[in-house]
């Protein structure tokens, strides 16, 4: 039997970092945060996008050095 125990980092990861994200939201845009908020993700998201402050009124980071 095959132990499934290591990919559950992959396919239940408790965060995940969205690098680009996009400032589009709304129907048409496949904004992933917005897609992963719409869907009951439960880890924490740190999306990242230097030209963007804050959507849907989550924070964005400047870049991946700055999540912690």
């Amino acid at each position: 039997m095959v132990n499934v125990q290591p990919m559950k980092v992959f396919m239940e990861p408790r965060s995940i970092a969205i690098i680009g994200v996009s400032r589009d939201t709304g129907e048409d845009s496949f904004n992933i945060l917005e897609n992963i908020m719409n869907h009951g993700f439960s880890g924490k998201v740190y999306p990242v996008n230097p030209s963007i402050d804050q959507i849907l009124g989550v924070k964005i980071y400047p870049s991946v050095g700055d999540i912690y």
